[in-house]
């Protein structure tokens, strides 16, 4: 599969993961760090033009990616076997509107409900995935609107078949 593949492959499989958490809405795809939305002019007026007091979003975008060859072949100068494993670094974000410190309390609830649902599921797109981590919680602006936000990170890791011994 194609490395642009695999990302949309894994993407979509975040996306899927977080819609079938509780309370979690308005899942969103960053292309190039622009949300990919199906109606772009709905994303502008409910999240950069509005100042809204319930305000939900979730976006996913990849972070970054490395490779790692590992041969075996014990102490002998020839690799009896050469694999290549792939790490692919995602991140996503989840903006809740402050509209109270009760706010701040359900907020908590979410993340706890996503990294339940995450680790809970160590397959993604039928590949090994890494515990999530909660990277960072923080209060930033989404649009007009002032919100709590929690980065979480994830690695899917890749194992590279068939290729020859070096």
């Amino acid at each position: 599969m194609a490395d642009g593949q695999l990302q949309g492959t894994i993407q979509a499989s975040i996306q899927t993961l977080l819609e079938a958490t509780t309370a979690v809405e308005n899942v969103y795809i960053n292309a190039l760090g622009i949300p990919h939305a199906p109606n772009p002019q709905d994303f502008i007026s409910k999240f950069i033009e509005a100042d809204s007091s319930d305000l939900q979003a979730w976006f996913i975008g990849r972070k970054r990616s490395r490779s790692e060859t590992w041969e075996a072949g014990g102490r002998s100068k020839i690799a009896m076997r050469s694999e290549l494993w792939r790490y692919h670094g995602f991140q996503f974000m989840g903006y809740y509107s402050y509209q109270t410190e009760a706010s701040e309390a359900e907020f908590n609830a979410i993340i706890d409900d996503v990294l339940t649902k995450f680790n809970n599921e160590r397959s993604i797109s039928g590949f090994q995935a890494s515990p999530l981590s909660l990277d960072n919680m923080d209060f930033r602006y989404l649009g007009n609107t002032y919100c709590h936000v929690a980065d979480f990170s994830l690695e899917v890791i890749e194992r590279v078949t068939g290729l020859e011994p070096a």
